[in-house]
């Protein structure tokens, strides 16, 4: 029997939190994001929405909610996606669109980066970075400077996207390419990433999981 769903908004966000699952709390999933008991009883399972539409617009929820089981049926229900533009609203937007389903927002639902600012995923992962490599971001900035700098035209700016691609870009080799998009990463290399939970920016989002992991 299913015990805990983990709704995300997409692909990116179930791969990050499958490798910080396992490497947190030894916590293993399978090609199709769900892990499960000796048996093969599925006890978590990483849900992918239509995007952020489907927690906070009446259209997109209406899509996710046949699938979004209650506690009727021994299911645990846990929502983290992006924060974006204002914190405040999209927790608001949430919990008003998933009213009238057994869910409470003040308890099972996280914003990343850390439920409390504004962001995404891609902000998040700009502040756990090797801080070895440092120097990348610093170049990319420099880079941002520039375009903003050209008085004569306005240049758009790349996404923050762009910005983890080019940080990954810059130290695979031309054999490990694939490890730059999102389902291919490897989070738990050490040479890349710093997934030390006992400080921020990755603490809140530690103790949220530990916390919901245990009611299983």
């Amino acid at each position: 029997m299913v015990k805990t769903d983990i709704w995300v908004e997409g692909t990116a966000d179930q791969k990050f939190l499958a490798d910080v699952l396992e490497q947190w709390f030894s916590i293993q999933f399978d090609m199709r994001f769900e892990c499960r008991d000796e048996l093969g009883n599925i006890l978590i399972r990483l849900r992918k929405g239509n995007g952020v539409s489907s927690f906070n617009s009446k259209a997109g929820w209406e899509n996710t909610k046949p699938n979004f089981e209650g506690e009727d049926t021994g299911v645990q229900n846990i929502i983290i996606i992006d924060a974006d533009e204002d914190f405040d609203k999209r927790k608001k937007e949430v919990a008003e669109t998933v009213m009238g389903v057994d869910f409470d927002a003040e308890k099972h639902l996280f914003l990343i980066p850390d439920h409390r600012n504004t962001g995404n995923l891609e902000t998040l992962l700009e502040q756990i970075i090797n801080p070895e490599h440092s120097i990348l971001f610093e170049c990319w900035n420099a880079y941002e400077t520039c375009l903003r700098s050209k008085e004569e035209k306005e240049y758009t700016l790349p996404p923050q996207k762009a910005k983890i691609y080019a940080y990954l870009e810059a130290l695979l080799n031309q054999n490990e390419k694939k490890k730059i998009n999102p389902v291919e990463r490897d989070y738990s290399n050490k040479e890349h990433w710093n997934l030390d939970h006992t400080k921020e920016p990755l603490k809140p989002l530690y103790e949220f999981l530990k916390k919901h992991l245990k009611e299983r």
